[in-house]
């Protein structure tokens, strides 16, 4: 069960810490980057990798958590 909800945790955690180094979608979005002072964010195939692991994470933690709570 531990290992479970540590694994749900730090993928959860890693969505949101991915997600706020994402790449700009667009013109607009690049110029509130550099509007908001961040100048710096992941290039696409490792944002994209980066999410699917932590996304990955968090459902294997999921059940994992369900499947030992069912036991």
């Amino acid at each position: 069960m531990l290992k479970g909800v540590l694994l749900l945790i730090t993928g959860v955690i890693a969505i949101f810490v991915v997600y706020s180094f994402r790449p700009p979608s667009g013109f607009g979005d690049a110029m509130m980057m550099i509007g908001s002072g961040r100048n710096y964010y992941l290039k696409e195939p490792v944002y994209l990798g980066l999410m699917a692991i932590a996304v990955i994470s968090s459902v294997f933690g999921l059940i994992l958590t369900i499947k030992s709570n069912k036991d």
